[in-house]
């Protein structure tokens, strides 16, 4: 299958599977609000960002084994292949083990400090299944994402994640409905991911038997570049990762609530954008694998130009709608408000930063650069939980500021650092269009203050479509103004993966 053909094929599993999980994503916790309360949803966000932050023991390898995969692909090295798929699925399972350890100390000491009227033994239930869960995926999923990544073949994932999910949320809203007891919602988190790896198992052997009926002891294969390559991924999912867990334990699980509230829309939205970056990353490794220089930098300069400007439109759209929409969507929820724009703003800011640095990481692992950009982010990643904390006891939505800092020091290192390392790959436009962006968001600000939000659904959902056209206006007129190359570029890349599609 050709690069073209697999970005296409990618991107529309990918979206697809985007599209199914956000709007059963938007349904699900509306309900454990209102059945439950927003300290069972505050809970359910604050144990998967824990888990999040001991998952970070695999933090870089898969990507280091992706890396490392490149080249053997290229050359039809079998043997090279198989070693390096058999080291990474070792290495992975010694991890799931050390998870497991540290996830049950976290359940036993949990209970008592989380500021929560939950019941301890169920708290304490909740992050034994949901780390259970994680202990399995680890153990198990790892190996499928790396083959089929460095294959080309993320649809695949896709696929099997959206069945997992469909699964999940079957369950949950029957449990909902049903009016059981939450700590099922928790057990359906278990019960999906073993579906998944059944077909992800399936998938496999269908695709590559050779690569399933291979035995080999993983001894030869290394994950090459791993310890720089975990350092570079710490630090971004630490960050991320630490704003639920400072806001449940400053501020308790209600406030944790609201927030995960705001960070559903905007992690709803990245779903968007990463399905673009995951079905592109691939195939440009393997294109850069194959060293033509002049090629790729245009190719990364059409995609850089539709991944930021793509995130500039989604981020305001959010910025203008999502306080509205936050007001609509917990409407009878009585325990805690939900309004809150400072948090809007700050979300959406933080969230162009983080779309300017994503593009320079297809480059990072393309051409391998771990080594030479893994201070920066864990310098960086220690001063802003630092400022995130402090300005935390100001006030709770301050504590993003930690987050929007670390994407911006982020955007502005990699884009100088990897400037010196492959000068032909980088273009001073990043910061035109960066400009374009902040005035856009700075826009979207002032109207807000000025324009009045309709009540009701319908009168939301017609004022978000007029802004969206809005948005589209503005940033074709400042692309054709300021970046009329890229912008034609584009034009011409998306006519022909259409036209290869057809």
């Amino acid at each position: 299958m050709s690069r073209s053909k697999s970005v296409i094929k990618n991107t529309i599993w990918e979206m697809g599977y985007y599209i199914v999980v956000i709007a059963l994503g938007f349904l699900a916790p509306r309900y454990v609000i209102l059945y439950y309360s927003s300290e069972v949803n505050g809970l359910t966000s604050t144990i998967q960002h824990i888990i999040n932050i001991i998952l970070m023991l695999q933090a870089g390898a898969a990507t280091a084994a992706v890396y490392e995969l490149y080249k053997p692909i290229a050359e039809n090295n079998f043997e090279e292949i198989c070693k390096n798929i058999a080291s990474a699925e070792n290495f992975f399972k010694k991890i799931s083990y050390i998870f497991g350890g540290l996830m049950l100390i976290f359940a036993m000491i949990m209970p008592f400090v989380l500021d929560t009227n939950l019941e301890k033994i169920f708290v304490f239930a909740a992050m034994m299944i949901m780390g259970a869960k994680s202990f399995i995926d680890l153990y198990f999923t790892a190996k499928f994402r790396i083959i089929f990544t460095a294959y080309q073949q993320k649809y695949y994932i896709s696929i099997a994640t959206l069945i997992e999910q469909v699964v999940y949320y079957i369950f949950v809203f029957a449990t909902i409905f049903m009016h059981q007891h939450y700590i099922w919602i928790y057990v359906w988190f278990l019960t999906g991911c073993i579906v998944k790896i059944i077909c992800l198992e399936s998938m496999l052997k269908k695709t590559h038997p050779e690569i399933k009926a291979a035995k080999y002891s993983g001894k030869g294969g290394i994950i090459g570049s791993r310890n720089y390559a975990l350092a570079n991924e710490l630090s971004h999912s630490l960050m991320a990762s630490s704003i639920t867990i400072m806001m449940s334990f400053m501020y308790g699980l209600a406030e944790a609530s609201v927030y995960s509230v705001y960070a559903l829309v905007s992690e709803a939205l990245n779903l968007v954008t990463t399905s673009l970056y995951s079905s592109f990353a691939p195939s440009f490794g393997n294109f850069y694998a194959q060293e033509n220089d002049e090629r790729s930098a245009k190719i990364f300069s059409t995609f850089q130009y539709i991944f930021v400007m793509f995130s500039t439109f989604l981020m305001m759209c959010m910025l203008f709608t999502v306080v509205p929409f936050v007001r609509i969507y917990t409407s009878g929820a009585t325990d805690i408000d939900y309004a809150n724009y400072n948090l809007a703003i700050i979300m959406a800011v933080a969230g162009i930063f983080s779309a300017y640095r994503i593009p320079y990481n297809i480059i990072v692992s393309s051409c391998g650069y771990f080594k030479e950009t893994w201070l920066q982010p864990v310098i960086s990643v220690v001063v802003c939980i630092g400022l995130a904390i402090g300005l935390g006891f100001v006030d709770y939505s301050l504590v993003l500021v930690g987050l929007m800092t670390f994407f911006a020091i982020n955007f502005i290192y990699q884009h100088f650092r990897l400037k010196l390392l492959v000068p032909h790959m980088i273009h001073g436009s990043a910061f035109i269009l960066f400009g374009i962006s902040i005035v856009g968001i700075s826009l979207t600000v002032m109207i807000n203050q000025l324009f009045q939000f309709p009540e009701g659904v319908i009168a939301w959902f017609v004022c978000a479509l007029v802004y969206a056209v809005i948005t589209i206006l503005y940033i074709v007129t400042a692309s054709l103004l300021f970046v009329r190359k890229q912008f034609i570029d584009s034009i011409k890349y998306i006519n022909t993966l259409i036209t290869m599609r057809r």
